[in-house]
């Protein structure tokens, strides 16, 4: 993780790939980036909004 820079999410979710017993997981979350940090001594504040998806095996899904 990056000091100063935190994910903060909106909504998740994660559903089976084409059946309820597939091997595959699809997953989509919505969020914003929240950073502060002091540049040139000035503090500096933003928010970025970000959506992530993709699809993963459930081996990769449960692994720590």
């Amino acid at each position: 993780m990056i000091p100063g820079l935190e994910w903060h999410e909106l909504t998740a979710q994660v559903s089976p790939v084409g059946y309820e017993d597939s091997q595959e997981l699809s997953f989509s979350t919505i969020g914003e980036w929240r950073g502060e940090f002091i540049y040139e001594d000035q503090k500096v504040v933003f928010t970025a909004e970000d959506e992530w998806a993709g699809v993963m095996s459930v081996e990769e899904w449960t692994q720590d």
